[in-house]
């Protein structure tokens, strides 16, 4: 059996959102950016809060897990945002943007944490804005 057919994806529940936050650490223990961002490991109550809050209430956020077929375990995960109109990615940009003007509390540094979302609402507006995803990945695939 190859290794790609050993996994399955599957939507995320309530219930995996910490063994999730529990492998982002992993993934990026030693990563600066992420430090300095969003702070240490030990707080990880705010990330899961958050992370549960997405997953129950927005309706663009697509979240799925890599699951060993045989012990069903979780390998990995990802969280994507979905808008397959126009208009639900202005108001969610838009959203985004003003949340993202304020730092967590966990944050080791805020400056960082607000100049990396700056940049990157300002290659979003420079890249996406007025490109809905929906028609431009129908244009590809026909």
């Amino acid at each position: 059996m190859s290794r790609l057919s050993s996994f399955s994806l599957q939507p995320v529940t309530a219930e995996d959102i910490p063994t999730l936050v529990r492998i982002h650490d992993e993934a990026f223990e030693n990563d600066k950016l992420m430090h300095l961002m969003y702070g240490s490991p030990d707080q990880r109550e705010d990330m899961i809060g958050f992370l549960r809050g997405l997953l129950t209430t927005s309706s663009t956020a697509l979240f799925l897990k890599a699951t060993d077929r045989k012990t069903g375990e979780i390998m990995g995960w990802s969280l994507w945002t979905v808008y397959l109109d126009q208009k639900t990615h202005e108001r969610e940009a838009a959203a985004t943007e003003e949340r993202q003007k304020t730092a967590p509390d966990t944050a080791g540094n805020p400056a960082a944490f607000l100049d990396f979302y700056r940049a990157v609402a300002a290659r979003r507006r420079k890249w996406i804005t007025g490109k809905c995803a929906s028609r431009e990945l129908n244009r590809f695939l026909r």
